[in-house]
């Protein structure tokens, strides 16, 4: 639309490939949360199984006992180290949504700034054209009217 480009299109630009990077780290996020929270599940499972094992033993050796009660314990830290990495992951992910909304605002700005320029443009070039359009007038309006009280180019014979 307009005849100079946009002065801040470099500015624009690289909010652009910052937002597309800022998508890459939150996609990474996710996936990285995803796989904490899977693990998670899967030590929890594993818990369940075992409880449910031990429940159903009648007669158990008492050194399986103490082996299945140490396995138990372990699973349980390992399920509490597991929960605290979800939540540096949850913590990752939030982050990097917030960077991602403050990129897209800054990209936002931008294109507004471009849609006003475009606009004073679009304006600027109506009111040339309008110009134009009024000179053009004038200079007819003056042709057809008679310089001292004649009737303009009809007196002469002209159309």
């Amino acid at each position: 639309m307009s005849t100079q480009p946009f002065r801040f299109q470099p500015l624009l630009d690289w909010a652009e490939q910052r937002e597309e990077q800022q998508m890459l780290v939150l996609a990474n996020a996710l996936h990285e949360e995803q796989s904490a929270v899977a693990t998670l599940d899967a030590l929890v499972r594993q818990r369940e199984g075992e409880l449910a094992v031990a429940s159903e033993a009648t007669r158990v050796d008492p050194y399986q006992r103490l082996a299945a009660e140490a396995y138990l314990l372990r699973l349980e830290s390992q399920i509490e180290a597991q929960r605290g990495v979800v939540m540096e992951a949850r913590g990752r992910v939030d982050l990097a949504r917030v960077a991602l909304i403050d990129l897209e605002q800054e990209k936002q700005s931008l294109e507004r700034l471009r849609e006003q320029d475009e606009q004073r443009a679009l304006e600027e070039q109506n009111r040339r054209e309008a110009s134009v359009t009024d000179d053009l007038n004038m200079t007819r309006h003056v042709r057809r009217t008679p310089p001292f009280g004649g009737h303009g180019d009809a007196d002469r014979g002209v159309a």
